[in-house]
């Protein structure tokens, strides 16, 4: 049996920190397993705080070899050299510069296979059910109303290239929605507009508790999404154009409603969000699938078929 397993993973506010999250759920699940485990990678003072508070900050150290797990979109130049020494490298974030980095990609989109990026010996093993890997433990949700609905929005990493106020302004504007709630706006506010109420803060320490009674969720491309569809909450995801790929299943398959970020138009969400049979139809399907059983995917597939 392979003692330990190093994790390389990358983590900023301007990416989101989805990777990190990701990887927690992930080295928790290795640990109870009788692993040991060791972090290195990228990290911006906001990871940190995260690591220090899940008591993860103990772990960190420097490259080794034996089996290293990459949760990334790159690699610094002078720890690509060093992360050759691992005989068995999985690429286990759905974007990646340097693909052929990995022995193994487990990648929630087929659309890898597509690129045709493999080389000899490079295993690709694709699961839509990876996508759930961040959960931890969420459940659906029995109240989830699809008229008069409080909207959640997270717009994390995409505050670079989003402006939330336009997407606010689309939300209060639509006559099925009576409140909203957002979390990664620059600061705290409490505010009626329109008569609607709207609450704002920066971070919070468990958005899922902070989201605890929303009726819809707005987010980017990342986990959050995904997170959302496990509670059978109906979801927006705002994808930037070069992304769809790595969602594309969930898009094409109606399990989640999608827009390009880059081309937003307030008419298109404004017909989500008033749209109570739609939102109901959405509702039951999700709830149907319960992708809250989803979550040991990406664990069970690493841990079982390719770690020993």
């Amino acid at each position: 049996m392979t003692e330990k397993i190093s994790f390389y993973i990358q983590a900023k506010q301007a990416l989101g920190l989805g990777h990190l999250h990701r990887s927690i759920d992930l080295i928790r699940k290795f640990a109870n397993s009788g692993y040991t485990i060791d972090i290195f990678g990228e990290f911006d003072e906001t990871a940190i705080e995260i690591l220090c508070r899940n008591n993860f900050d103990r772990l960190l150290a420097e490259p080794s070899a034996g089996v290293l797990i990459i949760d990334a979109v790159s690699i610094k130049i002078d720890f690509k050299k060093k992360l050759l020494r691992y005989k068995k490298r999985f690429l286990i974030s759905p974007v990646f510069d340097d693909p052929k980095l990995a022995t193994h990609i487990f990648s929630r989109s087929k659309y890898v296979e597509g690129k045709k990026i493999n080389h000899l010996n490079q295993n690709i093993i694709y699961d839509p059910s990876f996508s759930f890997s961040s959960i931890n433990g969420l459940e659906p949700r029995d109240n989830v109303n699809n008229q008069n609905i409080i909207v959640g929005i997270c717009i994390s990493a995409s505050a670079d290239y989003f402006n939330v106020e336009d997407l606010l302004s689309t939300c209060i504007n639509s006559s099925n929605v009576e409140s909203v709630k957002i979390s990664g706006s620059k600061e705290f506010t409490r505010r009626l507009i329109n008569g609607k109420r709207v609450i704002s803060k920066e971070f919070v320490n468990n958005v899922w508790d902070y989201f605890s009674n929303i009726d819809l969720f707005i987010s980017g491309d990342g986990l959050m999404i995904f997170e959302s569809m496990a509670q059978a909450i109906p979801t927006i995801s705002l994808y930037r154009k070069d992304s769809w790929n790595k969602n594309k299943f969930f898009y094409e398959e109606e399990w989640c409603f999608s827009s390009d970020i880059s081309e937003f138009t307030c008419k298109k969400v404004q017909s989500i969000l008033s749209n109570v049979k739609i939102l109901k139809k959405n509702r039951e399907k999700l709830y149907e699938a319960n992708f809250g059983a989803k979550e040991n995917a990406l664990f069970n597939s690493l841990n079982k078929n390719y770690i020993n």
